[in-house]
């Protein structure tokens, strides 16, 4: 739902966009992400002051966005 109402960004550059332009409430990073992927996000969370949650693979999260593989979306 929250895709489809165009509340969910995903993808490296636009994660990174929302980020930095503080529009970001949360960011979730797949269980399977490189470990350099997970401490860049990471340190970007600390950073931004907004929740960080490692949860489902690549291919999990990119099906419930209806998108091919995604390792970040942020709300």
């Amino acid at each position: 739902m929250a895709q489809r109402a165009n509340k969910i960004v995903s993808g490296e550059f636009a994660v990174e966009k929302e980020l930095a332009g503080k529009k970001a409430k949360l960011l979730i990073v797949a269980e399977d992400a490189a470990e350099e992927t997970k401490k860049s996000y990471a340190n970007m969370a600390l950073r931004y002051k907004i929740p960080m949650y490692n949860v489902l693979t690549k291919e999990e999260l990119g099906e419930c966005l209806g998108k091919s593989f995604r390792a970040s979306a942020v709300l």
